[in-house]
């Protein structure tokens, strides 16, 4: 039951930042929009990172965050 997770960044995945990691006190999460095994990075977009109701787009490391398939 329930959705599958896991510590592995696949296309497509929700990453789930844990509070005071990363993120604020509340957690944060995103949607990885590439994954880069090479250098251990992923590409993710979020909202409200830098500003209220502003998209972003960024390079983080792979080893921050949980991941839901």
């Amino acid at each position: 039951a329930g959705n599958k997770v896991g510590t592995t960044p696949r296309v497509g995945a929700i990453v789930v930042f844990a509070p005071w990691r990363w993120a604020s006190g509340y957690g944060h999460v995103g949607i990885v929009e590439e994954v880069n095994a090479k250098n251990g990075t992923i590409v993710i977009s979020d909202m409200n990172y830098k500003w209220r109701n502003i998209v972003t787009k960024r390079v983080v490391s792979d080893s921050l965050g949980k991941y839901i398939y």
